[in-house]
């Protein structure tokens, strides 16, 4: 196929214009390759808006006003937090542009489909460096304020008396209940690991709702892989179904996390529905933001991703730059992580700073 014959259109990327099977393909080619969004979407666990930041109603506060009372006597009316809206502000901004020397198109350009496959081949780079790029936000400390506020920015490893950061605008506090439940393994895996994992799901599940996954570091991923007896070793079919290598404890599927440092002995409980779902239910066509299906209530649920539906990756057609002979085609996402009860979420490590067998 001849570059002078073909049109912009055959250039365009599969994310940009196009709402039907190449959307669902494409969105599949980057959910797919972590588990953390494949988990949030096929759950149910995402939410699109357009807005200046993301609010969600502090529908788990605790109320102060609550009492024992007898005839006359004056009720309580203290002023507390639950009126407050959480609030994120701070966008995560990600791009990803690709080039194309048109020397490699023109080398090939008698070649059957030969451009269109070229480019294809260059928007699926993109969607899976994407799509690593956004899970590495997702777990770490933002540093500006183009990054995602990921995991380590909302989730302490210390106690919940020693918690201070501010998430959603609201600082944690116990006696607001704005804190995230944690554990810390005082010896050995062996002997202690099991036992300090059931007593943080056991807190993580007390508010009536129950852990969806564990994100966990090799290391406690293998020791637990070993502490079951192999008849034990159950996987959730959906999860193992798409690659992912996983063990399920008490219902909620244990990941080895790369995104976590190995040998750390960090792990992260999460709640997202407080549902066990089995089956990867994950449609396309739900998350087209496009069509508006996928503006849900965002008083439900807990772990939600927040996604800016105009900008759910974004792309523009490949063209050909002024001053190069080259096709460009950029790609942008904009997304939040935001919680509405810190208290079902957990983190777990070891006294020692580091895993301990």
């Amino acid at each position: 196929m001849s570059i002078l014959s073909t049109t912009l259109s055959a250039y365009t990327n599969l994310l940009s214009q196009t709402w039907g099977a190449r959307w669902g393909g494409r969105v599949s080619s980057i959910v797919d390759q972590s588990p953390l969004l494949a988990l949030a979407m096929s759950k149910g666990a995402v939410h699109f808006e357009d807005a200046p930041y993301a609010t969600r109603p502090f529908t788990h506060a605790k109320n102060p006003n609550i009492q024992t009372y007898a005839g006359t006597e004056t009720l309580n009316s203290a002023t507390f937090e639950h009126t407050k809206l959480l609030k994120w502000e701070q966008w995560g901004q990600i791009s990803c542009q690709s080039v194309v020397p048109i020397d490699d198109i023109d080398k090939n350009a008698h070649a059957k489909n030969a451009v269109e496959n070229l480019l294809k081949t260059e928007e699926y780079i993109a969607a899976e460096t994407m799509a690593q790029f956004i899970e590495e936000q997702l777990h770490t400390a933002s540093v500006s304020s183009k990054d995602v506020q990921g995991l380590r920015d909302q989730l302490d490893f210390t106690a919940p008396a020693s918690q201070t950061a501010t998430v959603g605008g609201i600082a944690k506090s116990v006696a607001l209940g704005w804190y995230n439940q944690y554990q810390a393994i005082g010896g050995s895996f062996a002997v202690e690991g099991v036992k300090s994992m059931k007593k943080l799901y056991r807190q993580c599940s007390r508010y009536g709702r129950h852990i969806d996954c564990i994100l966990a570091d090799s290391d406690i991923y293998d020791a637990y892989e070993e502490y079951l007896a192999p008849l034990q070793r159950l996987e959730q079919p959906s999860m193992g179904k798409i690659g992912y290598d996983h063990v399920m404890f008490k219902g909620a599927a244990l990941f080895n996390d790369y995104n976590i440092t190995e040998s750390s002995g960090e792990a992260f409980f999460l709640n997202m529905t407080g549902k066990t779902v089995d089956g990867y239910n994950f449609d396309a066509s739900f998350l087209d933001p496009v069509k508006g299906k996928s503006k849900g209530p965002v008083d439900q649920g807990n772990m939600q991703l927040w996604f800016s539906k105009s900008a759910f990756f974004k792309s523009s057609p490949w063209r050909e730059a002024e001053d190069q002979h080259v096709l460009k085609n950029k790609t942008r996402v904009s997304l939040q992580l935001t919680f509405s009860n810190l208290r079902e979420q957990g983190c777990l490590d070891f006294t020692a700073g580091s895993f301990q067998p």
